[in-house]
């Protein structure tokens, strides 16, 4: 009878994950993720990032309110809802009063509190005295002194505005 005996080859191989195009393939990878990680944060930053400073979003916001106005697309009531808000938004981002929550009397009292601008404070009080106003006045008059409103609006934020390099950003 005949031995049957194959050569004994090697039985000995290399695992996929021992050879070279499986640590290339690794480190592509992981440079892939680390760069999709950081496109992700640069993407958050900038979309976090404030864009402009507060009066210009103030300001700009008005802007839109008055197009709404104009075009009438807006009620009087939303009207002085939305420019009280504009206006507690504003002084918020730019002063750090906490004004939310509080009603127009309340803000009133918290600025004279604070020793704000008379003239400023005065107009504003006249602003929020408004909605007040449109309740027994015609339609003419109603829209007049909202657009009074918003103009004394505007230009309370225009005088708030700091002079270039007397104080830091806000």
């Amino acid at each position: 009878m005949e031995d049957k005996l194959y050569p004994i080859y090697s039985l000995w191989h290399k695992p996929f994950w021992q050879t070279t195009p499986f640590y290339v393939a690794i480190v592509i990878l992981v440079v892939l993720v680390v760069f999709l990680l950081l496109w992700i944060l640069i993407r958050r930053y900038f979309a976090t990032r404030k864009k402009g400073t507060a009066w210009d979003k103030a300001i700009a916001d008005l802007l839109a309110l008055r197009n709404l106005l104009r075009e009438k697309k807006i009620s009087d009531q939303a009207f002085y809802l939305s420019l009280t808000s504009i206006l507690k938004r504003y002084l918020y981002e730019r002063f750090l009063y906490d004004l939310f929550g509080k009603t127009d009397r309340e803000v009133i009292l918290f600025l004279e509190k604070d020793k704000f601008d008379a003239t400023l404070l005065n107009t504003i009080k006249d602003m929020f005295d408004g909605l007040q106003y449109i309740k027994f006045a015609n339609d003419k008059a109603i829209r007049e002194k909202m657009d009074k409103d918003l103009n004394s609006c505007i230009d309370i934020v225009k005088k708030t505005v700091p002079i270039k390099g007397s104080q830091s950003k806000n």
